[in-house]
């Protein structure tokens, strides 16, 4: 009865370190610096000259 406590904390063990191993490599990558930006350029309204801006975030 003691061989089959050790092989089951043996496989219990193995079962473990391959969740840890599976958890770490399956992590999502660092997403790239995210990045904000602001264009302008210049447009006519109402028979007027103007500035459209457009941001992104």
């Amino acid at each position: 009865m003691q061989t089959l406590s050790v092989v089951g904390l043996a496989g219990a063990g193995a079962l473990a370190a391959t969740a840890t191993v599976l958890f770490v490599l399956s992590r999502p990558r660092a997403e790239p610096p995210q990045r904000a930006s602001l264009r302008c350029s210049p447009a006519v309204a109402f028979e007027r000259a103007a500035l459209s801006c457009a941001g992104e975030f």
